[in-house]
């Protein structure tokens, strides 16, 4: 069963309007229990997706 923030955050071009299939399908991995997620989460964990701080591309070596 699909989040209600998830679907809200799917259904609203203006906060997925450019997601990716590959990126929506991470959106979709996370489960929770307790409090519900907001659409602004998915939207967050959308931005915080493409930083690239946050991921290497498989090219870039790893910097210690």
């Amino acid at each position: 069963m699909e989040e209600r923030g998830l679907t809200e955050f799917l259904r609203d071009p203006a906060l997925s309007g450019t997601a990716t299939a590959e990126e929506i399908a991470s959106l979709k991995r996370p489960r929770f229990t307790g409090k519900r997620p907001t659409p602004l989460f998915y939207y967050r964990e959308l931005q915080s997706l493409r930083d690239p701080l946050h991921f290497r591309t498989p090219q870039e070596p790893d910097r210690h």
